[in-house]
């Protein structure tokens, strides 16, 4: 955020005031038509998902109802951006192995395109291109913003 406001050095501060901001952490379910249930909370402006839709469902079919619950929490115009590892079918936790839905970015942008929001920006990052480590068998990264129509 700080380095699209043009000044990358106050990160620090940005982190104070968010941490300040914050009231309270919800429970958040996205198999449920309100994943706060049973809270209900008015649109959000954004909603960020960094590795977790992959690893709370368990094919394709769940993912896109999943999006479709989440975007109930945006207000038509809301962003939601998201991140995580393409091709993953598991990570570790310890010694821990947990499934994950492999995800491409072909599929992704139909998914999103699907539930009636406009990709803005993609962003992928190749397997090369990152620290290599064995807790996941990832193919890239990536970072997606697409707006609520």
């Amino acid at each position: 955020m700080c380095e699209l406001e043009g000044d990358r050095n106050k990160w620090a501060e940005k982190e104070r005031n968010l941490r300040g901001t914050i009231k309270c952490v919800l429970k958040c379910d996205v198999h449920k038509s309100n994943p706060l249930d049973p809270v209900v909370l008015p649109p959000a402006d954004c909603l960020v998902s960094l590795l977790c839709l992959e690893a709370a469902c368990k094919d394709h079919s769940s993912y896109r109802a999943a999006l479709r619950n989440i975007n109930s929490l945006l207000k038509p115009g809301g962003h939601l951006v998201l991140s995580g590892d393409l091709g993953t079918s598991f990570y570790m936790v310890g010694p821990k192995k947990f499934s994950c839905l492999p995800l491409t970015e072909e599929f992704l942008r139909e998914a999103l395109s699907a539930m009636s929001f406009t990709v803005d920006t993609v962003e992928v990052v190749s397997q090369a291109d990152v620290a290599q480590h064995d807790i996941c068998d990832f193919s890239g990264m990536y970072f997606i913003v697409a707006r609520k129509n």
